[in-house]
């Protein structure tokens, strides 16, 4: 069974006075913590310290780079998911700009509402499923 991450930092307390997103996730990296998600029944289903994050985000961010040009829109599903915070940063760390996308919803049976992407400039929408097949890129 997946044991969450400890709530104990292990570093000392920073008041917010990083530059960069980047930066606060290096210096979180440094310590014990991370993001738990659990599924609606309340079980973990996945921990990820913050260190982890870091590896994930700054490996996937070397394949971006060679995928859009810097300060590009990439579109990201705003899900709940260790992908959708791994990419969010390796966006970041890539010098592109992530896009947190609501997904589609259905209200009262009515067909999913539609949003023109293109309007807002985003090069890609991202999926759990695009995000792994860049992870398997050699």
């Amino acid at each position: 069974m997946t044991e969450p991450t400890p709530t104990a930092r292990g570093q000392k307390l920073r008041h917010g006075d990083f530059d960069t997103l980047c930066e606060a996730l290096d210096y979180a990296a440094g310590g014990n913590t991370g993001l738990n998600y659990f599924d609606g029944k309340a079980n973990l289903k996945t921990a990820l310290t913050y260190r982890e994050i870091r590896e994930k985000a700054m490996d996937l961010a070397k394949r971006l780079v060679l995928f859009a040009e810097k300060d590009a829109r990439i579109g990201i599903a705003a899900v709940s998911t260790p992908e959708f915070a791994i990419l969010f940063f390796a966006c970041q760390y890539a010098g592109l700009v992530p896009a947190p996308l609501p997904l589609p919803v259905t209200l009262g049976g009515d067909p999913p509402m539609s949003v023109s992407w293109s309007a807002w400039r985003i090069q890609v929408i991202s999926t759990r499923y695009s995000v792994r097949r860049l992870w398997n890129r050699s």
